[in-house]
C-alpha cells in the first residue's frame, strides 16, 4: 500500500510540475517577420534584370591613356595618343572618344 501511495504522489507531483509549466499564451512556432520589412513579390519567380548595353564592365590603362567597354562591344578611349607623351607630336583627348566596336 505504501508503494501505490509512492506512486500516486509522484504521478501528482509530475503532472503538478507539467501544469506549471504549460504556457498557453506563448507560441512555440518561429516568429513571425514584421510584414513592413517584408517585400512583396506577386511572382513566385525571381525577378531577371537584363544588363544595360550602355554600362561600361572592361577598362584598362596604358602609360598615358585609358580604355574601357561597354555591354554592347563599343570601346571608348582618351588620354594621349600617336606617339610616345614626350614627344611634341602627340594629340591629348579629353573626352572618351569611340575607337571600336562589336569588341
Amino acid at each position: 500500500m505504501r508503494a501505490q501511495l509512492v506512486r500516486i504522489a509522484a504521478v501528482a507531483l509530475a503532472g503538478l510540475a507539467l501544469s506549471a509549466c504549460q504556457d498557453d499564451g506563448r507560441n512555440l512556432l518561429a516568429p513571425q517577420p514584421d510584414n513592413a520589412l517584408v517585400p512583396w513579390n506577386p511572382s513566385p519567380y525571381p525577378k531577371i534584370v537584363l544588363p544595360n548595353p550602355e554600362d561600361f564592365v572592361e577598362i584598362t590603362a596604358g602609360d598615358f591613356h585609358t580604355c574601357a567597354r561597354k555591354n554592347n562591344g563599343n570601346v571608348y578611349c582618351w588620354g594621349m595618343y600617336g606617339g610616345d607623351a614626350y614627344i611634341q607630336g602627340a594629340t591629348q583627348i579629353m573626352r572618351p572618344t569611340l575607337v571600336a566596336s562589336n569588341a
